[in-house]
């Protein structure tokens, strides 16, 4: 995938996550809201590449492997199950993360697809 594509994805991707998060902690989702989670989709769907950048085909490692994409799952899963986490802060977690999963869900679809370890 390109890097249009990650920044779409990216956009999309967290823009959804927050209307559905909003929704689900009984949060207003705003025009506002919207737009900032839009935004934070163009760097997140970017972040692997930015750190392990796309310079040749077999670029991916340990940050665009299946054991980073459940860290960061489990790191968004935490967050929005702990109860002592504020609302806002559940929200725009949850939303971050989901702009970088975007990333693992598209190179995901690619021939190279994703490696387990990153070795």
């Amino acid at each position: 995938m390109n890097a249009s594509q990650h920044m779409i994805a990216g956009m999309i991707t967290t823009s959804a996550t927050y209307l559905i998060a909003a929704r689900a902690l009984g949060e207003p989702a705003t025009i506002e809201g919207l737009t900032i989670a839009a935004i934070i989709g163009i760097p997140t769907g970017l972040a692997l590449d930015l750190i392990e950048p796309a310079v040749h085909p077999g670029h991916r490692g340990l940050a665009h492997s299946v054991v980073s994409l459940a860290g960061i799952t489990k790191l968004a899963n935490n967050t929005w199950g702990d109860a002592t986490t504020a609302s806002a802060a559940k929200l725009w977690t949850v939303v971050i993360l989901a702009g970088v999963i975007s990333h693992f869900a598209l190179d995901a679809t690619t021939k190279r697809s994703l490696p387990l370890l990153g070795l």
